[in-house]
């Protein structure tokens, strides 16, 4: 996988493959948490998850 992941607002601060390696959760110091599809990537994240981090396990 190489490509730039834009959706955020802010930086990126961790990253970390689904178990099963269908996506990729980024997370951003802007509370969010985006997911991107691993197969047939296209620049977009899939799902948009606003949340603040600390609810996050």
């Amino acid at each position: 996988l190489c490509a730039s992941l834009r959706a955020h607002s802010s930086s990126v601060t961790g990253l970390n493959f689904s178990h099963n390696d269908k996506y990729l959760a980024s997370v951003a110091e802007d509370d969010s948490v985006l997911l991107w599809p691993t197969k047939d990537f296209d620049g977009k994240e899939h799902k948009y998850i606003g949340c603040h981090l600390l609810h996050l396990k």
